[in-house]
């Protein structure tokens, strides 16, 4: 099986050559630490727990971009309408079940994940 070719770490001023991932071990670790556990970022076991019961009151895919009309395709994603990271909350009004793809190409939109450009709360996209 052909290995990925040898890249630079994204890290800025990082020279090291990375095979796997985006950045070096160094870079990679510094960039787990500054982001907290998933407890401490707010999905700690009673998140897990709400996940749950979430999908299974709604179990189907609400196709927020039409990417599959005509069929029901399982939630396997709770998607916070409003991030948590910018004051959204946990209350089910707030959730939304969304299955894989749908979920990553809301996340993408707004994170400008995949070549796309971050998204500007008040003027739309940058």
């Amino acid at each position: 099986m052909p290995s990925h070719a040898l890249h630079v770490c994204t890290y800025p001023g990082c020279h090291t050559l990375v095979r796997d991932g985006s950045r070096c071990a160094l870079h990679a670790r510094q960039a787990d630490q500054a982001r907290g556990s998933s407890t401490q970022r707010g999905y700690g076991y009673a998140w897990r727990m709400k996940r749950i019961a979430f999908l299974l009151k709604h179990p189907w895919c609400s196709d927020p971009f039409g990417d599959h009309p005509n069929q029901q395709v399982r939630a396997t994603q709770v998607d916070h309408v409003v991030p948590k990271s910018e004051g959204g909350t946990d209350d089910e009004s707030n959730l939304d079940g969304k299955c894989d793809h749908c979920h990553d190409k809301k996340t993408a939109m707004e994170d400008g994940g995949f070549g796309n450009k971050k998204k500007d709360k008040d003027r739309g996209y940058q």
